[in-house]
C-alpha cells in the first residue's frame, strides 16, 4: 500500500471457501495479482486457490511463495502451469519489484522462479534484508482480527530472523539465513504496544530463536514493564 498498490487479504483459514467466492471476489476487487504463502501443510490448497484465481481470470498473475515452494520451485512450476511465479525465501523486496516491473525485466529480478515457453528459470537468490527494522508492520486492518478472537486463538510476531544452528529437520537457517537479524527493543515494544490494544488473549513470539541474544531479550522485557504492557505472551 505506501507504494500505491491496492490491496486485499482474503482469508480463507477462518472463512468460508468455494469457487464460486474467489470469483465474486475477482469480479468485485478486479486484482492484477494473487499470491499465496504455502508451507507443505497447505500446499495442496493454495494450489486449488491460485487454480480456482486462473480459471477464472487468466490475465490475473498468480505468485506463490513460502517454505514449501522455495525448495521446491521446480515440482511445482513442472505440475502446475496456472503458477507464474514463485517467490523463494523472504518476500518483501522481491515481491516489490515484480508487481513493478515488466516482462522483459522479470529475469532480472533476484528471487524469483517462473515457466517460460515450457523452460523452467531460477533467478539469483535475493540477498537477505539486511536491517529488518526498516520493514513496515504488518497492517492488521487488512483481516477480520475479530473473527480469530471468537476462536480464542493466540496472535503471532516476530522479533528477529536468522538461526545461527543448522538443525536437519528444521528449515529456518536455509529460509532466512544463519545470521540472526534483530529487530530495535522500541520497535519490539511498538508492536507488543500495538498487538496488545488488538485485546487477543495471548501474543506469540515465532522467531526461530528468539533467546539467541540474551541481554536483548531482557532490554525487551524491561521495555515492556516500562510501558506498562499487560498481556501475556510466550516464546516457542
Amino acid at each position: 500500500q505506501e507504494l500505491g498498490h491496492e490491496v486485499k487479504i482474503a482469508d480463507y483459514v477462518v472463512s468460508k471457501y468455494n469457487k464460486e467466492i474467489i470469483q465474486q471476489e475477482i469480479t468485485h476487487f478486479k486484482p492484477h495479482f494473487a499470491g499465496a504463502t504455502a508451507v507443505t501443510m497447505n500446499i495442496n490448497e493454495a494450489l486449488k486457490i491460485m487454480k480456482d484465481i486462473k480459471d477464472s481470470d487468466l490475465s490475473i498473475k498468480t505468485i506463490l511463495g513460502g517454505p514449501h515452494v522455495t525448495f521446491d520451485a521446480d515440482t511445482i512450476l513442472k505440475e502446475n502451469s496456472f503458477i507464474d511465479f514463485i517467490i523463494r525465501r523472504e518476500g518483501e523486496h522481491t515481491i516489490r519489484d515484480l508487481l513493478t516491473s515488466k516482462d522483459p525485466y522479470i529475469e532480472k529480478i533476484p528471487g524469483i522462479s517462473f515457466s517460460q515457453d515450457g523452460i523452467i528459470t531460477h533467478n539469483d537468490e535475493r540477498e537477505l534484508i539486511s536491517h529488518i527494522d526498516q520493514l513496515p508492520v504488518p497492517d492488521y486492518t487488512l483481516i477480520n482480527t475479530g473473527k480469530y478472537k471468537a476462536l480464542g486463538t493466540s496472535i503471532n510476531m516476530i522479533t528477529s530472523r536468522g538461526c545461527p544452528f543448522p538443525c536437519i529437520f528444521c528449515i529456518g537457517s536455509k529460509m532466512v539465513g544463519r545470521k540472526v537479524r534483530y529487530l530495535s527493543v522500541n520497535k519490539v515494544a511498538d508492536m507488543f504496544q500495538q498487538l496488545a490494544d488488538l485485546n487477543f488473549k495471548q501474543i506469540n513470539i515465532a522467531d526461530d530463536l528468539f533467546t539467541s541474544h540474551k541481554k536483548r531479550c531482557i532490554e525487551i522485557c524491561d521495555e515492556i514493564i516500562k510501558r506498562k504492557l499487560k498481556i501475556t505472551w510466550v516464546v516457542g
